[in-house]
C-alpha cells in the first residue's frame, strides 16, 4: 500500500465549509496550544519548587534534629530534620 494514497484520519471528517466551524475549529486549537504552553509551565515551577525545598533542608544546619542530654522529657523530633 503507498503511503500516499492512504486515508488520513481526517479525511474521514466532512470539508469544513461553514465560516462559523472553520473559526470555532481555529479557537480551539489555540486553546489546547495555550493549555499545553500552561501545563509545562506548572510542571516546571513544581520541578524548581522541589529543588528548592531540598536545597534549604540540605544546607540548613540539623540544630533542629539534635537533642540536648539535659532536657527531661525529650520532645518529639522535628519534621524539619
Amino acid at each position: 500500500m503507498d503511503p500516499k494514497s492512504a486515508p488520513s484520519p481526517s479525511s474521514s471528517l466532512p470539508p469544513l465549509d461553514d465560516p462559523l466551524i472553520r473559526m470555532l475549529a481555529k479557537s480551539i486549537r489555540h486553546a489546547v496550544r495555550i493549555l499545553a504552553v500552561m501545563m509545562v509551565l506548572v510542571i516546571w515551577w513544581g520541578v524548581a519548587d522541589v529543588a528548592y525545598v531540598l536545597f534549604e533542608r540540605i544546607s540548613n544546619h540539623p540544630y533542629t534534629c539534635s537533642t540536648s542530654a539535659t532536657s527531661w522529657p525529650p520532645s518529639a523530633p522535628s519534621w524539619r530534620c
